[in-house]
């Protein structure tokens, strides 16, 4: 929750910059999406880490609790979500803004792979309690992981040629 408050943060003071030099949006921009980009990519890092781990290591899950903490946290993701997927009509002045502007689509993968990870934590939860399946919660974080780490890495690249100008 850390990592995604930081990086909203850096989205938001990018926005700040991009607005001031209106001349250089393009780059302020890709510097935030590169910037949360990388970060996204180390917390799937980290996911996938501590997913592998819990498969030769399980621990104690008080599966009731924990299915309470999930489903809060994915309301208030999907809330985001769609605050963010819906940012043209509230603002009125981004068309299409997840794939003009880097710095807003690294905020919407951030908050979207929340929401993923929301899901399938609830999908192994309700599994291991009801079914006993408790090897699917440490499976549910590597797959999350591994697509979360793939969102980051094209997103690096598509912020790296913005960066190198590379798409001029």
């Amino acid at each position: 929750m850390g990592t995604r408050v930081f990086v909203l943060g850096i989205a938001y003071v990018i926005c700040i910059f991009a607005v001031k030099y209106q001349e250089k949006s393009e780059k302020f921009n890709a510097i935030g999406g590169y910037t949360s980009a990388i970060l996204l990519g180390l917390t799937s890092f980290g996911i996938i880490i501590e997913s592998v781990e819990r498969l030769f290591k399980p621990l104690t899950i008080s599966y009731t609790d924990a299915i309470i903490v999930a489903s809060i946290g994915f309301v208030v993701n999907l809330i985001c979500a769609f605050i963010l997927h819906n940012h043209n009509n509230l603002v009125g002045h981004c068309h299409n803004c997840v794939n003009e502007n880097l710095n807003y689509k690294a905020a919407y993968l951030h908050i979207i792979s929340d929401v993923i990870v929301s899901v399938f934590a609830l999908v192994a939860l309700f599994c291991g309690k009801y079914f006993g399946i408790t090897y699917l919660d440490p499976v549910m974080g590597i797959i999350g992981g591994l697509i979360i780490a793939r969102w980051a890495f094209g997103l690096i690249k598509t912020s790296l040629l913005v960066l190198a100008d590379f798409n001029k």
